[in-house]
């Protein structure tokens, strides 16, 4: 249990150094986050789940590690977190690239 806790802060220390060097800005209802020459625009119950996978994930490695495959429950959620947060970016990444829905019209074309 002791390294499913360090995986735990491990997961704290990398989105805390994400949120310090990333542009975020936080809006009334969504979060903002500048990369290069493109904004993100994403909910704050996106962005809460999106965390606690990110979280639930490195626990689940920890756990793993720490009993060396003995415990399935860390087996499992390791599983779910991983299918459940793969979904996650899949869905993300087809709705930016998605130009319909996120380019705006420019002048002349």
């Amino acid at each position: 249990m002791k390294e499913a806790l360090i995986g735990l802060l491990v997961g704290i220390v990398l989105l805390a150094a994400a949120f310090l060097m990333l542009p975020i800005y936080s809006g009334a209802s969504s979060f903002d986050i500048h990369l290069r020459d493109t904004f993100f625009v994403i909910d704050h119950a996106s962005a809460t789940v999106f965390v606690l996978l990110i979280l639930g994930t490195f626990f689940s490695i920890g756990g793993v590690i720490g009993t060396r495959l003995k415990r399935k429950l860390f087996a499992v959620l390791l599983v779910l977190c991983l299918a459940t947060g793969s979904f996650y970016v899949v869905s993300f990444y087809r709705a930016f690239q998605n130009e319909e829905e996120t380019s705006f019209p420019m002048n002349g074309r």
